[in-house]
């Protein structure tokens, strides 16, 4: 899933959230995360997360924190 994050670090237990929309903003996503890969092979750097849930997301807007 390609997601429109926004962060917000402030959530339980002190953890990392991924916070954005998906599916042109249809659906609202809100999950922690747990790691986060950038792939520098294409001409602008790809940045994924992945969540508690082991599901990756890559972030078509990131925030300035993940770059």
């Amino acid at each position: 899933d390609s997601v429109n994050p926004h962060e917000d670090s402030s959530g339980p237990k002190g953890g990392v959230f991924l916070h954005g929309s998906a599916d042109k903003g249809l659906k609202a996503i809100y999950r922690e995360v747990q790691a986060w890969k950038i792939d520098l092979n294409n001409v602008s750097a790809e940045i994924s997360v992945l969540s508690k849930d082991n599901c990756w997301f890559k972030l078509q807007k990131p925030r300035k924190s993940y770059e």
